[in-house]
C-alpha cells in the first residue's frame, strides 16, 4: 500500500503550482483534452488543497472535462486532519476569515477567466462553503454546489444571485434554524426563477 501512496503522491504533486501572479500555491487539474472553457473553483474544507481526498475529487471532475483549479486558502496553515484534542478550531478560524480568503478566491476566478474559462462553477467543502456562497455574483461564479456547508449567514445566502445546491446533514454545521430556514427559501426561489 505504501508504493500506490508513494504513486499517487508523486503524481499529485505534478499538479501543483504557484501562479506568478499571485504567488498561492494551487492544485490544477485538466480534462484530458486540456479544454478550459468550463472550469471549476473548489474551495476546500479546513485542511486545504493539500488533502488527497480533494485532490481525487478534483481529477475526477477533470475526468469529466472540466479544468478544476483549487487555490491554498491557508498560507502554509490548513487545520490538522487528525486534530489534537488541544486544537482550537475557533482560534485557527480567526487567522482564516474573510479579509484573507476572499482575495485569494478573487485572484483565483481572475485568472481562471484568464485561462479562457466561459462557465466557472464553484464547489465548497464546509469551510469552504461560504466562500462559494460569497461569490454566487454575476461576473464571478456561474453555479454553485456546498456540501455540509459551515459558517454561513442568513445575508450572505440573500445575496446570492447565481444557482446553488446545498447538501447539509441535519443541523451539521448549520447553527441555526434559521440559517437553515433561508438556504430552503434561496432554494425555493431558485427553481421559482428557473422554471420562468
Amino acid at each position: 500500500m505504501t508504493v500506490v501512496r508513494r504513486a499517487l503522491r508523486q503524481c499529485i504533486q505534478l499538479h501543483i503550482l504557484k501562479w506568478t501572479s499571485t504567488k498561492v500555491e494551487t492544485y490544477f487539474s485538466y480534462p484530458k483534452d486540456k479544454s478550459t472553457a468550463n472550469a471549476i473553483l473548489i474551495i476546500t474544507d479546513a485542511i486545504g488543497h493539500g488533502s488527497i481526498n480533494v485532490q481525487l475529487i478534483a481529477d475526477q471532475f477533470a475526468a469529466n472535462g472540466y479544468l478544476v483549479v483549487m487555490p491554498n486558502l491557508f498560507h502554509g496553515d490548513p487545520a490538522p486532519l487528525n486534530a489534537p484534542a488541544d486544537f482550537n478550531l475557533m482560534k485557527w478560524l480567526q487567522g482564516h476569515g474573510r479579509e484573507s480568503v476572499d482575495p485569494i478566491v478573487e485572484a483565483a476566478l481572475k485568472e481562471i477567466k484568464k485561462l479562457g474559462a466561459k462557465k466557472i462553477g464553484g464547489v465548497g467543502y464546509c469551510f469552504g462553503a461560504k466562500y462559494v456562497v460569497r461569490h454566487l455574483k454575476m461576473g464571478e461564479l456561474d453555479a454553485g454546489f456546498t456540501a455540509h456547508p459551515s459558517f454561513v449567514e442568513p445575508d450572505e445566502l440573500k445575496a446570492v444571485q447565481r444557482p446553488l445546491s446545498i447538501a447539509a446533514a441535519g443541523m451539521y454545521m448549520f447553527p441555526t434554524s434559521d440559517v437553515r430556514f433561508e438556504a430552503k427559501l434561496a432554494d425555493a426561489v431558485g427553481m421559482i426563477n428557473r422554471n420562468r
